[in-house]
């Protein structure tokens, strides 16, 4: 379990990045195109973008923790 949860919070670092440099969803979802969990990665990145925070790493530190427990 906690290696999942170290590969999708390695995701939710990246795209939480992205959104405060103020990439669109549209384009970091083209980033993900093709690999093979492109639909886990998808639900991530709408998550992301859907929530409210202020530090990236502050909110992968969150998500993370949220999932190993």
């Amino acid at each position: 379990m906690l290696t999942y949860c170290i590969g999708i919070a390695d995701i939710v670092w990246q795209v939480a990045l992205k959104r405060k440099q103020g990439k669109s969803i549209i384009d970091v979802k083209k980033e993900y195109e093709g690999r093979e969990e492109t639909r886990l990665i998808h639900a991530t990145i709408h998550k992301v973008y859907r929530e409210s925070f202020k530090s990236p790493w502050r909110y992968t530190e969150t998500f993370y923790n949220e999932c190993a427990n």
